[in-house]
C-alpha cells in the first residue's frame, strides 16, 4: 500500500490538511524542507506592507494578460520568408497592419507558404491568418502549421477554415515551448485557386520567462520603475512573490463567493481598495470589478446628440491660446457648451462624497483659512470623477455648486453601461466626415491634447492643468507629468472634466491625461504619502526635503 502523503500533490492540499478537522485517520504529509520553510515565514529585514504591493505591482505588469496588449509582431518575430509573392504584393505587407495591402504567392498549386523566424526565447500563445476577401479563389481553404529547427519541421496542426469565414482565423494555439520556426503552409484554397492572398498574420506571444515565476525575473534592470524592489536580493523578492501567488490562489478560491456583492457599502468596498494589488492578479477580480460597476449603471440617454464642431478654429487656438484666455474656439469648450447638451435644471444634483483635497503644490499639505476656496478647481474635479466612477456607492452629501445650477452644458456623462460607446455625434466643420464613432474618438484625443499637450514644447491652450516641476527638470523619470492648475477656481468645469475621466474609465475610452499618481490617489480617496507620490511631481522638492531633519513623510490630516 503506497504511504498517504503521496496523495498530496500541492501545497493547497497539505495547507488543508494541517488545518481543516477531519474524520477518521488523518493523511501524514510530506517531509518538509526546513530551511524554505524559515525562509518563507521570515519577513525581509526592512520589508513593509507597500514592498508587497510594489511586488504586487511588478508581477501584475509582467503577466500574460498585461503583456498581451503589446505589438508581438516586432517584439518577438525576426523575420518573415514566403515561399512566392507576385510584383507589389510582397511579404513585408503581412506586418504592416494595413487594411488595403496584402501578400499574394506566385508559383506552384500547394506550395504556398509563409515562414515565422522566431526570436530566441519566444512562445507563441496564439496565430491568425487575417484573410484577404476581395477574390474568394484566392482564400486559404485548408492550412497546415509546421514548427521546429529549420532542418526538422514537426507537424502542429491542420485546420479547415470555414467557408463563412472572412477575417482573422486562428490556426494555432497554446504553445508551451519555444520553436525557432513556425512554417504555415497552404495545401488547398477556394474555388480551386491557384495563388493565394493574406492580408495579414497576428500573433501573440511572450517571452519564455514571463509565463513561469523564477528568480531570474527579477534581474536589476527590470526592476527600474519599481524603487522599494530596487537593490533587493532576487531570491528573496522570489521568494516573497511565491508567497504572494499563494495567497492569490486562496484569495480566488473565497473570492468567487462575494460575486455578486450582498453588502455594497463604504466598509466593503475599502477592504477591497486595501487589497487592490493583489486583486489585479486575481482571476475573479476582472469579474468582481465588474460587478460594481454594473450595480452603479445608469440608462443612457434615448437620443445621441449631435456637435457640429469647428476644428480650424480650434487648432487656431492651440497655437497661439494667449490670444483668448477663455478658449471659446476649442473642441473642448465646443463640446461641452453645445446647446444640444443643455441639461435640465431637475438633474443638476447629486449626492456624492468630497473627500477633503490638499493643496497640490503644498509639501506637507497643510490647508490653511480659506485653502477649500483656492482648492475648487481639484476639488470639482474629484467630485465629478467620484460621480460618474462611484455613484451611488458613496456616502449621500449634497454638492451645493451643482444645486445652485452650476452643471450646465452637455449632459455627460453618467454612469452609463459599458456597451454604450459613443456619447455624441460629431460633425466637423468642412471637413465631411461620417462620424460613426471615429469622430467621436478624435474629439476626444483633441479634448486630451487642449488639457495635457503631449508634447513639452507647446503651450498648454487651457488653464486647468499646469506641468508639473519636474518637466522643467531631469531629476525624475515622470517629466511628463500635470497637476491641476491652483490659480483656476472654475469648479463646474473641473467637475465636467472628472465626469469625462470617470466615463472613460468605466467604457474603457481613451482620455490621455497625463496625471502622476499623487492625483489618482486623491481623486479615488486613498492615502497619499507625500515622500513617494509627490516625488512625481515635484522630485527635487522631495530630495531636499529628505535631507531636512524631521521632515514629514506624509501629509497630516486635514480637517
Amino acid at each position: 500500500m503506497p504511504p498517504l502523503h503521496q496523495h498530496l500533490s500541492s501545497w493547497e492540499q497539505v495547507v488543508d490538511l494541517m488545518y481543516s478537522m477531519r474524520l477518521g485517520e488523518k493523511p501524514r504529509p510530506p517531509e518538509q524542507d526546513e530551511a524554505a520553510v524559515r525562509k518563507f515565514r521570515s519577513v525581509p529585514p526592512s520589508w513593509s506592507y507597500e514592498h508587497d504591493m510594489e511586488l504586487g505591482r511588478f508581477l501584475y505588469d509582467h503577466s500574460e494578460r498585461s503583456l498581451q496588449s503589446r505589438d508581438c509582431i516586432k517584439e518577438h518575430i525576426y523575420s518573415v520568408e514566403v515561399s512566392s509573392q507576385a510584383e507589389g504584393y510582397k511579404a513585408c505587407h503581412l506586418t504592416d497592419n494595413q487594411a488595403e495591402t496584402f501578400w499574394e504567392s506566385n508559383g506552384p498549386v500547394g506550395e504556398h507558404w509563409v515562414r515565422l523566424n522566431m526570436k530566441k526565447g519566444a512562445i507563441v500563445k496564439k496565430l491568425w491568418l487575417t484573410l484577404a476577401v476581395q477574390i474568394h479563389s484566392y482564400i486559404p481553404r485548408k492550412v497546415a502549421v509546421y514548427g521546429g529547427t529549420p532542418n526538422n519541421l514537426q507537424h502542429l496542426r491542420t485546420v479547415l477554415i470555414n467557408e463563412n469565414s472572412f477575417q482573422d482565423v486562428c490556426i494555432l494555439r497554446d504553445m508551451k515551448t519555444h520553436l525557432p520556426v513556425l512554417e504555415i503552409r497552404i495545401l488547398e484554397c477556394r474555388d480551386q485557386g491557384c495563388d493565394v492572398r493574406l492580408r495579414g498574420i497576428k500573433i501573440k506571444s511572450f517571452w519564455e520567462w514571463e509565463l513561469n515565476l523564477n528568480a531570474d525575473m527579477f534581474q536589476p534592470e527590470r526592476l527600474v520603475r519599481y524603487p522599494l524592489l530596487e537593490g533587493m536580493d532576487a531570491d528573496v523578492l522570489y521568494r516573497r512573490a511565491v508567497l504572494i501567488q499563494r495567497f492569490v490562489q486562496l484569495l480566488d478560491s473565497v473570492l468567487w463567493y462575494l460575486i455578486p456583492i450582498s453588502e455594497e457599502s463604504i466598509g466593503t468596498f475599502n477592504v477591497l481598495r486595501s487589497m487592490k494589488p493583489f486583486l489585479l492578479l486575481s482571476e475573479q477580480g476582472s469579474a468582481l470589478i465588474t460587478q460594481c460597476l454594473q450595480s452603479s449603471e445608469s440608462s443612457p440617454p434615448a437620443s445621441m446628440p449631435k456637435l457640429y464642431i469647428n476644428r480650424q478654429l480650434a487648432r487656431a487656438h492651440r497655437a497661439h491660446p494667449q490670444l483668448d484666455p477663455s478658449g471659446k474656439n476649442t473642441v473642448f469648450t465646443q463640446v461641452r457648451w453645445h446647446p444640444a447638451g443643455r441639461l435640465p435644471r431637475r438633474h443638476r444634483s447629486a449626492s456624492l462624497h468630497l473627500s477633503p483635497l490638499p493643496s497640490w503644490c503644498s509639501p506637507a499639505g497643510v490647508r490653511k483659512p480659506g485653502a477649500l476656496r483656492e482648492d475648487q478647481g481639484a476639488l470639482g474635479l474629484q467630485v465629478g470623477f467620484q460621480l460618474c466612477l462611484l455613484g451611488h456607492h458613496l456616502p449621500e452629501r449634497e454638492c451645493k455648486c451643482c444645486k445652485r445650477g452650476f452643471a450646465t452644458g452637455l449632459s455627460c456623462p453618467h454612469r452609463w453601461p459599458r456597451n454604450y460607446i459613443q456619447w455624441w455625434e460629431c460633425d466637423f466643420t468642412m471637413e465631411g466626415i461620417v462620424d460613426n464613432g471615429g469622430g467621436f474618438r478624435d474629439s476626444l484625443s483633441d479634448i486630451s491634447e487642449e488639457l495635457c499637450p503631449s508634447s513639452g514644447d507647446v503651450p498648454v491652450p487651457l488653464p486647468f492643468f499646469v506641468r508639473t516641476p519636474n518637466q522643467g527638470n531631469n531629476s525624475s523619470d515622470a517629466r511628463d507629468m500635470y497637476v491641476p492648475n491652483p490659480s483656476c477656481k472654475d469648479f463646474a468645469k473641473y467637475k465636467w472634466i472628472g465626469q469625462l475621466m470617470g466615463a472613460a474609465l468605466r467604457s474603457k475610452e481613451i482620455l490621455a491625461l497625463s496625471l502622476p499618481g499623487l492625483v489618482w490617489k486623491q481623486l479615488a480617496g486613498e492615502e497619499v504619502i507625500w515622500s513617494k507620490d509627490f516625488a512625481a511631481v515635484d522630485a527635487e522638492l522631495v530630495s531636499a526635503a529628505g535631507a531636512v531633519p524631521c521632515a514629514p513623510t506624509a501629509a497630516p490630516a486635514l480637517p
